[in-house]
């Protein structure tokens, strides 16, 4: 094989291109593969890039038509040869071996892309919302809401394919996860929604994005569904493609739809229960009412410990089995193992204690096992521990403080642990 040949081909037909030249003058010589020569090409080549003998009357020939296409001439001239000789690779392993990273680069790039894509969603007017609403909300975005796809195993519905299928109603898309105390405070007020506006045209999609590997199971995701009581539709987005398309990144986050199919509203987190109805009543144009009251009130201010996973992945606070605890630090005794988003055991007793500082503890756990929970060293309850889920450990009302818990692993075949969660 010929790779002069190839080369050739090439730059025959891209000097012919911008020279307007017959490419047979090219190949006046050819070596015993049919191949031009390489001196042959190269003079051809310099000719034709330069001026031939005949045309050159300084030093780069009298015709206007040097400038642009001869330097590109030139410019494909390199990169072939550059090709050629694998010069590109060893530009490349230089670049790497003094600390250059196009990967880094391109991940800088696509965060960039993120920010710009979510600031640059179209702002409008002010909706004008007639008194007998009750709201005077005011709106201050409408973009196109983006598709539902990838979404899986619907609850309380039939499904639907696309934004276009929900055409003439408004839509609030609820991201939430089974485990989360986030979401499940908002749960009930989602549900009392539901029960006061399905009939006047809004429809709640509840979709499941789960945080843990277990939440992907569809048979936990509808046992959680009934448990709490849900009865607007639930999907299951295993693979993050409709959160992906919303670029969408909190549990619990809400986006508001109007029949249009346009995004009018949206909000990240617990809260705001009051403002988010007023959306909704007044895309509805209907009476708000009222329903908020339904949602968790939780004192944020007063919970000093931070969510705390357990898994390596995520890790924080964790100490020696031997040390006394500080606020929100947290240890392990017994045998115990662990991965990525977990701490598991099978060897019993085995105990998890933590210094805390909130009105209620939870716990993210599952297995088949029997624990025993003490606060500040008292004996508070004794527990089964079953289905992957949040487990609630500690409940001291509306008073926030300082305690410390030990939940102790007494009997059973297995238990994994996932992380902690205040209220």
């Amino acid at each position: 094989e010929c790779h002069w040949g190839l080369f050739c081909e090439l730059f025959s037909g891209v000097l012919c291109h911008f020279g307007n030249r017959p490419s047979r003058e090219l190949f006046v010589g050819t070596d015993q593969f049919g191949c031009l020569r390489p001196r042959t090409f190269c003079d051809h080549v310099f000719d034709r890039i330069f001026g031939t003998k005949s045309r050159r009357q300084g030093p780069m020939g009298s015709q206007p038509q040097w400038s642009f296409s001869k330097i590109l001439g030139v410019i494909f001239l390199i990169v072939g040869l550059t090709i050629l000789m694998s010069w590109d690779k060893a530009a490349e392993s230089w670049l790497l071996d003094h600390g250059f990273n196009i990967t880094r680069v391109e991940e800088s790039l696509l965060k960039k892309f993120e920010i710009t894509n979510q600031e640059t969603k179209t702002p409008v007017e002010n909706l004008n919302i007639t008194p007998d609403t009750q709201s005077t909300f005011p709106f201050t975005e409408k973009y196109t809401a983006p598709e539902l796809s990838g979404l899986e195993n619907w609850i309380n519905s039939d499904g639907y394919t696309s934004i276009a299928d929900l055409k003439g109603k408004v839509v609030l898309i609820d991201f939430w996860t089974y485990s989360c105390i986030n979401c499940i405070r908002t749960l009930p007020y989602l549900q009392e929604l539901h029960e006061k506006y399905a009939d006047q045209g809004l429809v709640i999609l509840g979709i499941h994005a789960p945080e843990f590997a277990f939440e992907k199971k569809f048979e936990n995701v509808r046992e959680a569904t009934t448990k709490f009581g849900l009865t607007y539709p639930v999907v299951q987005d295993n693979d993050f493609k409709t959160w992906r398309n919303y670029e969408n990144h909190y549990w619990p986050a809400k986006y508001l739809i109007d029949k249009d199919g346009f995004v009018r509203y949206h909000h990240f987190g617990e809260g705001k229960y009051e403002e988010t109805e007023k959306a909704v009543a007044a895309l509805l144009e209907t009476d708000v009412a009222n329903v908020a009251g339904m949602a968790q009130k939780v004192n944020f201010s007063e919970i000093k410990t931070p969510e705390t996973y357990l898994g390596t992945r995520r890790r924080e606070n964790k100490v020696e089995a031997n040390q006394e605890l500080s606020l929100n630090q947290w240890k392990l005794a017994g045998s115990w193992q662990e991965d990525g988003e977990s701490v598991f055991s099978s060897e019993f007793p085995a105990s998890i204690f933590l210094h805390f500082s909130a009105a209620k503890a939870n716990i993210v756990m599952g297995g088949n096992a029997t624990a025993e929970i003490y606060i500040d060293g008292t004996l508070s309850q004794t527990i089964t521990i079953g289905m992957e889920q949040l487990y609630n450990v500690a409940d001291f009302g509306e008073e926030y403080g300082e305690h410390e818990i030990e939940i102790r692993f007494i009997s059973g075949e297995n238990v994994k642990l996932y992380a902690w969660t205040f209220g």
